[in-house]
């Protein structure tokens, strides 16, 4: 796991698909966001708090209209499935504990 407060300037970011699970939590003033995530995609305003969650293999990208930070986590699945297992949840948290075909 790793984690770090990143700045982000406005504009377009794109988060490739990778082999960890990504949790992003907005941190600072509001800003207007074009997010698309798996190929779903959302507008809306940004405020200190909300998450975005992008499991691994899955890429997205945000388009935010002013300069932003967030902190970012890196989780790795093994430990989400651990945590799963011990917590005994549904079967349908195994779609985010497994890793998407083609993460990397």
């Amino acid at each position: 796991m790793s984690a770090d407060f990143i700045h982000i300037p406005r504009g377009r970011v794109h988060v490739p698909g990778g082999a960890m699970h990504r949790l992003g939590m907005h941190f600072g003033p509001p800003v207007r966001a074009d997010c698309t995530c798996g190929g779903k995609r959302s507008r809306r305003v940004q405020k200190a708090g909300d998450i975005d969650i992008v499991p691994a293999g899955v890429e997205g990208s945000w388009e935010d209209d002013a300069d932003c930070r967030i902190l970012w986590l890196s989780l790795e699945p093994a430990l989400m499935t651990r945590v799963a297992g011990e917590l005994a949840l549904p079967a349908c948290w195994s779609a985010f504990t497994t890793p998407t075909s083609g993460a990397g």
